[in-house]
């Protein structure tokens, strides 16, 4: 069977969402992030992250704490006003 069929889930491709590390503010630039910009900024918005309503943006892996960018994007978008 060639092509797949969508509906099936064959030939449907799941990734896993990307995840930046709270210390590469390059690599948060890159994927669109240009708020905050220093570091500071990321790891005290890490520490208000439910006061500000992002927990589920950031994830933390052993040690490391982690960015979902997407996730991101789309809470500061819920919370801005228009």
């Amino acid at each position: 069977m060639t092509g797949g069929n969508a509906a099936n889930g064959e030939g449907s491709v799941v990734t896993a969402p990307k995840l930046v590390a709270l210390t590469d503010t390059s690599g948060l630039r890159a994927s669109g992030i240009t708020y905050p910009g220093t570091l500071h900024a990321w790891r005290w918005l890490y520490r208000h992250r439910h006061e500000r309503g992002l927990a589920d943006a950031f994830r933390r892996i052993r040690r490391r704490i982690v960015v979902d960018p997407e996730r991101y994007v789309e809470l500061v978008r819920q919370r801005t006003p228009l």
